[in-house]
């Protein structure tokens, strides 16, 4: 190999080094300014191309070549510097114009001249200034003014009366300013004795209506302007760089973004991060979460604040509707989501009261045909617009044998009693547990068995074993202001969902539980609508694709149960 390709592949490898791993001791200030990596003030600490120096002298200023830097921003990939302000000045001794014109020279450098974030910038009474560009004049700025217009300047208004301002073009790394000599002030010394010319940062620059008539324009800014320089990491698109082994976009949650100004790209956090995503994922000072939460001018959250990875979210407080991330939530249109899901729940007691009364009148029937006790879900259950319920259907879930010996049910997963497939018997404490199902699903926004098969109940007992179980609660009624009403309807659902019967509520302790709940309510969120009475309509046709039907065909008892028992398994 020869010494110009071992020379090479050193190169590459500090390089590829260098992208990724800076030292950890390095200095990242220089006076009041900031210095993120890939910037450094010293060779191992930066990216090549990317070394600042510190003078540290006084106060302390870095610099980049013999150029000030102002600051470095990593998100949008500039970096304010300082340069000269030119001028073009009337010398009354010896009555010709003399001038000073400065250069900026970033060729051969990853920076551009930003030229959505500069103006080119002339000031005078009689001035033409030019953007020379490799001998080339590309750009050029014509400000003039006579005695009757300097009455009528205005501060901030810069038209061309005695103030110019015009865009530069894109992938710009070199500029001189040039003075015409056609235009001088050798006849209106007296009134505006010189010409300034610079590329001035725009959202920086305030036109001054005595800038035109004085040298205030140069002594605001000392004699040099803000101006902002873009810059890139290497000459590649960020889909060929990902492909390199010197990809500097490393922090975990990080993208890349190519270029708008010339070629190469520069690297961001993901939305919801913040950070340095230059930086190894287990560099603390990589990208890393946002809590937004915690910073409500910049994330504003009119609701209820709920940080999460990436993001939050950001709800109306129970009762109130609205978009929270963008206004205040509207109590006025509340419907009252507590007053809905009481009325569900009371719905769901009018159930019981119509198979009680099923019972009652059809006592002499059991024998014969089969009884509805075994299939309260929310399938079941409809709701019109004022949130009316009614019974679309009762399925056949207990179907008795003519000889009144079989029993074979048919229950849907999820919602079925456990203790059945223990004991192979329906009873009013199942309904219970069928109840507690529907509970946990308006409480929740969930499925009683989840994609994965794994069923709501279980996990909810358990989030109540362990006090988690507001994890589990819909974040739209969750709020500070009705975490006891919460806790009050959790816990009677926990009750409901005892895996014993014995230890489960009847029916009407659950009523006398929902009517005080409901009082609560009305105290504390004004009167909710409450529905005393129902509209009901049973069905007597089966859904086949719920329930079991026809007659026994004497099948034996105990084959039909321990069937039925591993379909439930499953």
């Amino acid at each position: 190999m020869s010494p110009f390709h071992i020379l090479a592949v050193l190169t590459w490898l500090s390089m590829a080094v260098s992208a990724d791993d800076p030292p950890p001791n390095c200095e990242r200030s220089c006076g009041d300014v900031e210095i993120p990596y890939p910037f450094g003030l010293e060779p191992a600490c930066a990216l090549p191309g990317f070394n600042l120096t510190c003078n540290t002298t006084g106060h302390g200023k870095p610099y980049f070549n013999d150029v000030e830097v102002l600051g470095i921003s990593l998100l949008e990939g500039q970096v304010r510097m300082r340069m000269d302000i030119s001028n073009y000045c009337y010398n009354s001794s010896s009555g010709e114009m003399n001038g000073t014109s400065w250069e900026l020279d970033l060729r051969d450098t990853s920076f551009r001249l930003s030229d959505s974030g500069n103006k080119f910038t002339a000031i005078g009474c009689e001035t033409l200034a030019y953007l020379d560009v490799d001998g080339k004049l590309t750009t050029g700025c014509v400000a003039t003014c006579q005695a009757e217009d300097l009455v009528t300047l205005t501060d901030g208004v810069c038209s061309g009366i005695g103030c110019c301002q015009t865009a530069i073009p894109k992938g710009l790394q070199y500029y001189a300013v040039l003075f015409d000599s056609g235009f001088n002030t050798t006849e209106i010394y007296n009134m505006s004795r010189c010409s300034y010319a610079a590329l001035v940062e725009a959202s920086s620059f305030n036109f001054s209506k005595n800038y035109s008539t004085s040298s205030s324009f140069t002594d605001h800014y000392g004699g040099q302007a803000p101006l902002l320089v873009d810059w890139a990491i290497g000459n590649e698109t960020c889909k060929v760089a990902q492909e390199k082994t010197n990809y500097t976009c490393i922090s975990k949650h990080s993208e890349c973004v190519d270029s708008l100004n010339g070629p190469g790209y520069i690297c961001n956090c993901s939305k919801g991060f913040h950070g340095n995503p230059y930086l190894k994922p287990n560099d603390p000072g990589s990208c890393q979460d946002i809590d937004e939460c915690k910073e409500p001018n910049k994330y504003p959250c009119y609701g209820k604040c709920r940080n999460k990875h990436g993001g939050y979210n950001c709800t109306c407080p129970f009762g109130t509707r609205g978009n929270a991330y963008i206004g205040p939530c509207d109590k006025g249109l509340a419907i009252g989501l507590c007053a809905s899901v009481l009325v569900a729940l009371t719905f769901l007691l009018g159930i019981e009261w119509i198979k009680y009364k099923h019972r009652i009148k059809r006592q002499d029937l059991m024998q014969k045909r089969g009884e509805p006790h075994g299939d309260v879900k929310s399938t079941n259950i409809l709701l019109n617009n004022n949130f009316i319920a009614k019974i679309s259907d009762f399925g056949c879930s207990k179907i008795r044998a003519a000889d009144g010996h079989d029993d074979v049910v048919k229950g849907t997963i999820g919602y079925l009693d456990p203790e059945y497939l223990v004991k192979f018997q329906l009873t009013d404490k199942s309904d219970v547990y069928s109840f507690g199902v529907v509970l946990l699903e308006l409480l929740t926004r969930r499925t009683p068995l989840s994609k994965q098969k794994v069923s709501l109940a279980s996990v909810f007992q358990e989030a109540m074993k362990e006090g988690m179980f507001l994890e589990l609660i819909d974040t739209e009624i969750l709020h500070e202001n009705n975490v006891g009403l919460i806790g009050d309807l959790a816990r009677l659902a926990y009750q409901c969902l005892a895996m014993t019967s014995e230890s489960r509520p009847t029916m009407s302790r659950i009523a006398e539980e929902l009517r005080r709940i409901e009082k609560q309510v009305q105290q504390h969120r004004g009167v909710l609508t409450s529905i005393s009475s129902f509209s009901l309509s049973a069905s007597s046709a089966a859904d086949t694709s719920e329930h079991f039907t026809g007659e026994t065909n004497g099948y034996d008892s105990l084959r039909r149960v321990a069937a039925m028992s591993i379909e439930f398994a499953r």
